[in-house]
């Protein structure tokens, strides 16, 4: 029982906010200025579960998105800059590389909240209350979640590569990975537990029944081969086992001596306390290196560059032509490629249906030869942006 005193009471510690730039942080900051914001996040996440192309990873990617903000120069919005000529976005950082996806629904909530609210809801809120949400409808917990952050201008792709934590990592790196962010060992061993949830590469597996066939590791296995989808105490009750997913999630408890065994056995027999920790320290991650109004950092938008799986999105006015790198099939069956340089502003790209990854886009450039591409979207790709 005394280690239950112990593990129990940072939960009460972890929901005290830490710095005076987080306490101008409010769950309620935008009920007179987008009183609509929670609903809408709700309904999009709502649609896009049970639309066409149905995507079952979609709630763990975003809670996994939250995480991988937080960890790089805090909640801040950065993971969603795409490359500038003074930014490297953090997307193309090795923890990153893929592993975060469906920005794309990070950028479907902002348009639908720009309708509604112009101007005035962060994105790095969005990622927060996507997560939330995204528990919620995994039938996990609920909880209030701060808001009032303001969107990073600059992004670490440094920081990223050094800063998050791998699926390889031992339990001295992951304490300290967590410590470096005012983390705690019982933060580690809660937020481990949206493991309960999604799917992870076979490249990164622990399990040997994992088989790696595709040729760029495009494998996945379920993180908990019983209740894949449903938000509950099963990781811990896997890593009893021997079962977890990840070397980060086995050595939790296999490592000898460490405090964290005494944690997971209490999380694995008490549902309910799994969930009350997880939110508390959901919350607390939330808090890290904020950017709020008096921030000296100005908030930006975080959708000025951003792209996802390398088709531009709402590409801005291009002040000096930059040069774009677009590999697109000559033919229909998708025999024969080719390259083309062109300048973003003259690309105009439209993509039907949902999702993009199943879809055609139609582009046509202009410029020194105009034509008109059809193609998956995932082998269209203009990713690679570099100053003329």
């Amino acid at each position: 029982m005394k280690f239950l005193f112990l593990f129990l009471f940072p939960l009460i510690l972890c929901v005290v906010v830490p710095t005076t730039r987080a306490q101008l942080l409010d769950p309620f900051f935008y009920k007179d200025t987008c009183p609509s914001l929670q609903s809408t996040v709700r309904q999009v996440l709502l649609n896009v579960s049970k639309g066409p192309g149905k995507d079952e990873r979609l709630f763990a990617s975003l809670i996994r998105l939250h995480f991988h903000d937080c960890f790089v120069q805090g909640c801040d919005g950065s993971i969603l800059l795409n490359d500038t000529a003074s930014i490297r976005s953090e997307q193309l950082a090795a923890p990153n590389l893929d592993s975060i996806r469906r920005l794309d629904v990070i950028n479907l909530i902002k348009e639908n909240i720009e309708k509604a609210c112009p101007g005035v809801v962060s994105c790095a809120d969005i990622v927060a209350l996507a997560a939330e949400v995204s528990s919620e409808m995994s039938n996990g917990p609920t909880w209030q979640v701060p808001l009032g952050r303001r969107d990073s201008e600059t992004a670490s792709f440094d920081l990223a590569n050094s800063d998050i934590p791998g699926p390889k990592s031992n339990l001295p790196q992951l304490i300290s990975a967590f410590q470096k962010k005012g983390l705690d060992m019982n933060d580690l061993v809660a937020l481990s537990g949206a493991h309960t949830i999604g799917r992870g590469r076979c490249t990164l597996s622990r399990r040997r029944n994992c088989k790696n066939n595709g040729s760029k590791g495009e494998n996945v296995t379920n993180l908990d081969q019983i209740t894949a989808f449903e938000f509950d105490n099963n990781y811990y009750i896997n890593l009893q086992r021997g079962d977890g997913p990840f070397n980060s999630d086995q050595v939790l408890f296999d490592t000898r001596g460490a405090q964290t065994i005494n944690a997971i056995n209490l999380l694995a027999s008490n549902q309910t306390l799994f969930f009350e920790a997880f939110k508390a320290s959901m919350i607390k991650m939330s808090l890290i290196e904020v950017l709020v109004e008096n921030s000296s950092s100005s908030p930006a938008s975080c959708f000025i560059f951003h792209h996802w799986n390398g088709i531009l999105i709402h590409p801005p006015p291009i002040p000096t032509p930059i040069r774009c790198s677009c590999n697109y099939a000559r033919t229909p069956s998708g025999s024969g490629a080719s390259k083309i340089t062109i300048i973003p502003s003259k690309l105009r790209c439209s993509a039907l249906p949902w999702p993009l990854l199943e879809a055609s886009i139609r582009c046509t450039i202009s410029g020194h030869e105009s034509r008109e591409l059809k193609e998956r979207a995932s082998n269209f790709r203009c990713g690679s942006i570099y100053p003329k």
